[in-house]
């Protein structure tokens, strides 16, 4: 066990010569091990200032977890519009997570103003990109016509590609949709 300690010991010490030299890599792990507090005392106002380093060099995972800390107010004050802005910056680079979460903020007006046409825009780019929870609320969106024509078919569709990955309450849905319907009388 003692080993194992001074193994972590050094892999900290490592990890923070390396992010204090602007290593992208070394900075979003020192971050991740002050955040959990892996080896080293939890501190999520340092991880917090270490993720935002990486970020700034365009890690989509410490834009994230950023985003996330900004959400929530770990080790940072509570700022919604920070967070949109790490979210923004994730699903511009293409990231299905970061898309998924910047439409949440459309669709409940955090750190933005509510559009429900922009989130659907981002549940879109996400959910082609197999994102189970962004088909699930397109699928939504689409049911109910919020921020886009409401359209059923459309609904189905993502409703079923959300099924297929196991999600409980698409197929839910989904009975909802190819259930017979129940005053029709069944042919002898």
């Amino acid at each position: 066990m003692a080993n194992r300690k001074v193994e972590i010991t050094l892999t900290i010490e490592t990890l923070r010569a390396l992010a204090e030299q602007g290593d992208v890599e070394g900075q979003f792990r020192l971050a991740e091990k002050l955040e959990n507090g892996q080896g080293v005392t939890k501190d999520e106002a340092e991880a917090a200032l270490w993720y935002k380093k990486a970020a700034e060099q365009g890690l989509i995972e410490a834009q994230l977890n950023l985003a996330d800390m900004y959400t929530e107010g770990r080790g940072v004050e509570r700022n919604d519009t920070e967070a949109v802005h790490w979210y923004r910056k994730a699903a511009e680079q293409g990231d299905p997570d970061g898309q998924f979460e910047l439409a949440m903020m459309y669709v409940l007006g955090q750190g933005l103003d509510k559009d429900d046409s922009l989130a659907v825009l981002w549940f879109h780019k996400a959910a082609e990109q197999g994102h189970v929870d962004a088909q699930f609320n397109l699928a939504f969106m689409y049911e109910e016509g919020q921020g886009v024509d409401e359209n059923k078919e459309e609904s189905r569709l993502w409703y079923g590609k959300a099924a297929e990955q196991g999600d409980e309450e698409a197929q839910k849905k989904l009975g909802i949709y190819t259930a017979p319907p129940k005053n029709k009388k069944k042919r002898k």
